[in-house]
């Protein structure tokens, strides 16, 4: 297997696919040896502190679920002794992973919204590697370039584990449903809505085995074909703070006053999170306007915190009524504010594995309604810290809100104490770091055992 991989394989492919530069593929090919060998002599693992690579594009300015829960990971992994060395393409020293203790490298990248550069495979990367040395590479999140990256690391022999943040199958058909409405017609985007799933379904089917280990966030993702019969796969915990950040403590009057548009009285629902179209926000204006339908008495007030592509759609469709709250992107304190001072947390999304908005919202102490998709149902225990909807269907929604109002007290004082056992970042730098003590474990009992079945050198 060694000998396929590392030898004839690449020989061969190179130069059927070049015959013209043979000394070029010759020149590639003994670099990568070398490369490799360098890599595989010191890059393997002792007993104590690991070298962990990250890799991703979920890093400051990008706000979003990953890059918070990159951020702690990242904190934790440090405060435990690991080092850890990040490579990226966005942000700077001021706000990147240099202020939770990680040395960066920066590469080469391309950005696909603001604030939002997608990290891709350069020479960069491979040199950033030879330099720090990884015991193992932890890919953060699947992204176009994942591949690219995962390539690399399998032709160095270096172990590589993916965690998936996010439902790229699932956003690619939300994102090419919405392509009529922007740029290329109907056409077009029926085309891609067919063909691009399939895609990357058999580009996950023929990579994912390359990598050494996966982290799924959504337990239900073990059930997709391409984990099926891949031996290092297990769940992998999500967390936020508990004691700090998100904690009934920040309640504020004034800032329900706001949030509510002058009527603290009724019950706040808010919805926290980017707003664009693979997040399904179009159902935010549909919920508000089932929920507080003409002529009938309002039910509860709404704020929409956050901003993306898709916010001009949504003042067109809510910004004009007195029951709805725009507040926009809100951090540190004043979202903690926010989260502490509502009563009910909403969120239509179901391209997400697992949003922190859900933990973050129990944890500030309040009720949840979320759809019965992805891992919502693992972290929202339905009737105890909020109910679930079937997903899409805002009449149900609504069904969902106005049983939970009733109920406020409860699922809010039950949400809470569900936060403070079960989402703590020491279980989750736990859970990785098992994971990649595994990973290196097999990796190196695979050469251990190769080495053992070679015969011996005979006598000269």
């Amino acid at each position: 297997a060694h000998l396929i991989k590392f030898t004839l394989g690449p020989l061969v492919s190179c130069c059927l696919l070049l015959p013209r530069h043979a000394i070029a593929v010759c020149v590639v090919f003994c670099a990568l040896k070398a490369a490799r060998a360098l890599l595989a002599a010191r890059c393997r693992a002792g007993p104590g502190k690991l070298r962990v690579m990250i890799v991703g594009d979920s890093f400051a300015p990008k706000v979003d679920g990953p890059r918070f829960f990159a951020e702690h990971t990242i904190r934790q992994l440090v405060e435990d002794g690991h080092e850890v060395h990040v490579y990226c393409s966005n942000g700077d020293a001021t706000i990147g992973p240099e202020l939770q203790g990680a040395s960066v490298t920066r590469g080469l990248g391309i950005e696909v919204f603001p604030s939002h550069s997608i990290t891709l495979p350069s020479p960069r990367f491979i040199s950033a590697m030879a330099t720090f040395k990884p015991h193992i590479v932890h890919l953060l999140d699947t992204h176009p370039g994942c591949i690219g990256f995962l390539l690399i690391c399998w032709v160095l022999a270096v172990p590589a584990v993916i965690s998936h943040h996010s439902r790229v199958d699932l956003y690619s058909v939300a994102v090419c449903h919405d392509l009529p409405k922007h740029a290329w017609g109907r056409f077009a985007a029926l085309a891609i809505v067919r063909i691009f799933p399939r895609v990357m379904r058999a580009l996950f089917l023929l990579f994912f085995p390359l990598a050494s280990g996966h982290l799924l966030l959504d337990p239900s993702q073990k059930r997709q074909p391409w984990f099926f019969r891949l031996p290092n796969v297990r769940p992998w915990s999500s967390a936020c703070d508990c004691r700090c950040q998100f904690h009934p403590k920040w309640r504020d009057t004034a800032v329900r006053l706001k949030l509510s548009g002058g009527r603290p009285d009724l019950p706040l629902v808010i919805f926290v999170g980017r707003l664009s179209p693979e997040k399904q926000v179009s159902k935010l204006a549909e919920l508000v306007q089932t929920v507080n339908a003409p002529g009938q008495p309002e039910c509860c007030r709404f704020a929409i915190i956050g901003d993306g592509p898709s916010i001009d759609e949504i003042k067109r469709g809510v910004g004009h009524r007195r029951d709805v709250y725009l507040a926009g992107i809100l951090v540190g304190e004043e979202l903690y504010r926010a989260y502490a001072s509502a009563d009910l947390l909403f969120s239509p999304t179901i391209t997400g594995t697992l949003d922190l908005v859900f933990l973050e919202g129990q944890a500030s102490g309040l009720a949840v309604v979320g759809p019965r998709a992805v891992a919502v149902p693992y972290v929202v225990k339905e009737g105890v810290t909020g109910l679930l909807y079937r997903p899409l269907d805002m009449r149900d929604a609504r069904r969902a809100i106005l049983q939970s109002i009733p109920q406020l007290p409860r699922l809010k004082a039950a949400a809470r104490a569900h936060a403070e056992a079960s989402f703590q970042w020491s279980t989750v730098t736990a859970e990785a770091t098992a994971m990649y003590t595994e990973t290196l474990h097999r990796a190196h009992g695979a050469d251990t055992s190769l080495a053992a079945r070679r015969p011996a050198p005979g006598p000269s």
